[in-house]
């Protein structure tokens, strides 16, 4: 068979559990203006390192920044902001998938938090570090003046604040490059700036990979850092297991993973039968994966993918060619490199019932323990299931079998992963 018929084959029924999300743009709730004062709080870390710095460009589009930064696995920040009565300040994370926040506001001078958490759909509020988390799910049927209508209906209050001023941040504007080279915190930046009515803005770029990591104007200041780090995985506040499972926790789990090597079998069913197989390996911090997509002994591509950078070769990778050059020559061949994410064909959560708990006995997949869930799908026209076996504490979800069928054509895809962390899990360009 041939590579362009091996291709096609592996385009399939993505719309039965279609897994794409575009990046998340926030939605601007107010066109207050929000000004700040310049802080440090903390140490940025780039998400790579190079040795020589790229050329900076006479004009960027601050939505494009923002675009790179929505387009991370997850971040954290800070924004302090001193023109309001009282002044603000936040701290949190933000995970992309499933779409997640922790928001922590800190008042009288750091010595009292409300935070906010959001994983998915569900939401939680707290209005003390030691208070226990109370869910959201709720709480506008609650009587006011309880504890759960109150503090959700502060907490909740938080998130479109935060999305508001990043959303401002990063608008559709131009800004100017400020020659010369700004270090912040050990880390070379680029400087941009721009005026509106509001006054004076400033913007600083890292300059090795093109990512905000400050932004001042006249009375806030907003502060990236720890981009794509394992810690910025949000654990959920509350949880049913061992009984039940929600699909978003078991994806969150793998967004605490630093590292991961994995092996997806595929067979899919039409007139014809196709199996394809993919062994890759997976850096978060980097945004990187290296696979290797075969079927059999006829076709062999390997698939290089760092940040937004796609490379491919089918010489066994002793020459690889930017992937435009390969979606010329044969069609469906952007749709291999989708095939070779560890998170392929990951369901949305609002398609599924929560995951049912298999049985109290764990079994062992590539020497690990891990307890097995049924998840079944919410349309009850779809001929589909997922199972997933996941770690007991952590529930990482270290097995992933999916079966479906659709209008003639079948698929059972089953993804495992293995050496976890390892030092040797190491991705790099060409």
């Amino acid at each position: 068979m041939n590579i362009q018929r091996q291709l096609l084959l592996s385009v399939f029924i993505l719309v039965l559990l279609c897994t794409a999300c575009q990046p998340f743009t926030p939605t601007i709730e107010s066109t207050e203006t929000l000004t700040l004062t310049p802080t440090a709080t903390y140490t940025a870390t780039p998400a790579t390192t190079a040795a020589v710095l790229p050329t900076a460009v006479p004009l960027v589009n601050l939505k494009d920044i923002g675009n790179r930064l929505w387009s991370l696995s997850s971040f954290a920040f800070e924004i302090q902001e001193s023109m309001t009565k009282p002044p603000l300040h936040f701290q949190g994370e933000w995970v992309n998938m499933p779409r997640s926040w922790f928001i922590r506001k800190v008042e009288n001078g750091g010595g009292n938090f409300l935070s906010y958490t959001s994983i998915g759909e569900r939401e939680w509020a707290a209005l003390a570090d030691d208070q226990l988390p109370i869910h959201c799910s709720d709480w506008q049927q609650q009587p006011a003046d309880t504890l759960t209508h109150d503090a959700c209906a502060i907490a909740t209050e938080i998130r479109p604040i935060v999305e508001g001023i990043l959303g401002l941040v990063f608008q559709e504007v131009e800004a100017e490059f400020v020659p010369g080279i700004t270090d912040i915190d050990n880390i070379p930046c680029y400087e941009y700036s721009w005026q509106d009515t509001d006054g004076n803005h400033r913007l600083y770029v890292i300059a090795e990979n093109g990512l905000p990591l400050e932004y001042e104007d006249t009375g806030m200041t907003l502060r990236f850092s720890q981009y794509n780090a394992p810690s910025n995985a949000i654990i959920p506040p509350t949880s049913e297991m061992p009984q039940r499972l929600y699909l978003d926790d078991a994806r969150m789990a793998l967004n605490s993973l630093a590292s991961f090597r994995y092996i997806t079998t595929a067979e899919l069913v039409s007139e014809t039968t196709s199996s394809p197989t993919t062994e890759g390996v997976y850096v978060q911090a980097n945004q990187a994966w290296s696979a290797k997509w075969s079927v059999g002994n006829e076709v062999e591509i390997d698939i290089l993918v760092v940040g937004n950078d796609t490379w491919a070769s089918m010489t066994k990778g002793e020459t690889w060619l930017p992937i435009e050059v390969y979606e010329n020559l044969y069609e469906g061949m952007n749709n291999v490199v989708d095939t070779t994410t560890p998170f392929w064909l990951w369901p949305d959560s609002s398609k599924f019932h929560n995951g049912i708990l298999q049985s109290e006995t764990t079994r062992t997949v590539n020497g690990m323990e891990c307890h097995e869930y049924l998840f079944l799908p919410i349309d009850t026209s779809l001929d589909s299931e997922l199972q997933l076996c996941v770690t007991p504490n952590e529930a990482i979800p270290i097995q992933f079998d999916l079966s479906a069928q659709k209008e003639g054509f079948s698929m059972h895809i089953v993804r495992e992963i293995n050496q976890i962390n390892e030092s040797t899990n190491i991705v790099a360009p060409p």
